[in-house]
């Protein structure tokens, strides 16, 4: 028999399918669905929707909270960077550009120290900006240092042979 929080997953799921991989919804009110407590949908996210997963989770708490969920699939034929950039669309928290940088490392697409580098140098780019620009400019340099970095094509030793002149 399925758990509360098998249920949960697969409708969460069967939503970021119906929506072309990405889905935004409310804690609340999808805890009213369920009749649970919110922290059972935090439990779900926690477990189910990790980086190592193939999902960023980006959560933004209070009156006008939200959480968005995006499922990450590599499509070998449009390659890695394009696959990417689709999944960053047009602006990106801090908090997701670390999720994505994360899988990259765990899926051996990018070294871990570029990967530090890299959310550094973002995070100094943008500092002091308002929102939503903050999140933009985040977006066209994270898309930028990674066609840098990647190319066109998958690099499956995420860029450590690569030899810069």
């Amino acid at each position: 028999m399925a758990t509360l929080a098998d249920l949960i997953e697969a409708y969460l799921k069967r939503l970021i399918h119906s929506q072309s991989g990405v889905v935004e919804i409310r804690r609340g009110d999808l805890a009213d669905s369920f009749s649970c407590a919110p922290s059972q949908i935090n439990y779900v996210l926690e477990t189910r929707f990790r980086a190592e997963h193939g999902y960023l989770v980006e959560s933004k708490r209070g009156g006008g909270g939200y959480i968005r969920i995006r499922r990450v699939v590599i499509k070998p034929e449009e390659g890695l960077y394009n696959t990417i950039c689709e999944c960053i669309g047009e602006q990106i928290s801090k908090a997701e550009a670390d999720r994505l940088l994360t899988l990259m490392v765990e899926h051996h697409k990018l070294p871990l120290e570029q990967g530090r580098k890299i959310s550094r140098f973002l995070q100094a780019e943008v500092d002091g900006l308002p929102l939503p620009w903050r999140d933009v400019l985040r977006a066209v340099v994270l898309k930028g240092m990674l066609l840098l970095l990647l190319g066109n094509e998958s690099n499956e030793n995420g860029g450590e042979d690569d030899d810069v002149r």
